[in-house]
């Protein structure tokens, strides 16, 4: 698990609880370092080029791993997230990506994530508290 995770996997962990038992498990995953080559980024889109059609929520962090941005992409991450120059200071983009059948659910996952780990980048959302 990438150090940068533990706040994102805990509020994952508690949306999770929400949805039927047999629901697909959702799971964080490493889609893009900024620093990668060219090379490097076509040999790991290969690689990943099922997660790039996919539908699901975004998450933007700095070099030292704090979170900047949650976004949603409702069709493909492909499409999706390029669409974000005024994030500078980003250094990697991770993933929770939803199989078709489910992708309904992302909108609800980005809206409980900003509210719960509340990021620079991210304006709306970020001021509805979950009770306890």
């Amino acid at each position: 698990m990438q150090e940068r995770w533990n706040g994102v996997d805990e509020a994952l962990s508690e949306f999770s609880r929400f949805l039927a038992h047999d629901f697909p498990k959702l799971e964080l995953q490493h889609l893009y370092d900024f620093e990668m080559t060219d090379e490097e980024y076509q040999l790991s889109r290969k690689a990943k080029s099922a997660i790039y059609n996919l539908p699901g929520v975004y998450l933007f962090y700095d070099k030292s791993g704090s979170l900047l941005y949650i976004g949603k992409a409702s069709w493909t991450f492909d499409k999706r997230v390029w669409k974000h120059p005024e994030i500078v200071d980003a250094k990697y983009i991770d993933v929770i990506p939803f199989d078709w059948a489910t992708s309904s659910f992302c909108m609800a996952l980005e809206y409980f994530l900003i509210s719960k780990l509340r990021p620079n980048y991210n304006k709306h959302g970020r001021d509805y508290d979950y009770p306890e």
